[in-house]
């Protein structure tokens, strides 16, 4: 009886669709980024914008 040895290819595969997830998931979390910089310019800006991130009183982004 013999056992069943791993090759190279089964044992060193890299996992690529993790790859693929962590730079989609950067990029996706790059570009929430850029928006809140910019929509903190817009508040330092005009001090009466209304932030896209405001979805009611209780939950807002803007300081109370």
């Amino acid at each position: 009886m013999s056992i069943p040895t791993a090759t190279t290819t089964d044992r060193d595969r890299r996992p690529i669709g993790f790859g693929i997830f962590l730079i989609v998931t950067g990029a996706v979390a790059w570009y929430a980024a850029m928006q809140l910089i910019t929509e903190r310019i817009a508040l330092l800006i005009d001090p009466d914008h209304v932030l896209n991130c405001d979805v009611n009183p209780l939950v807002s982004c803007a300081p109370s």
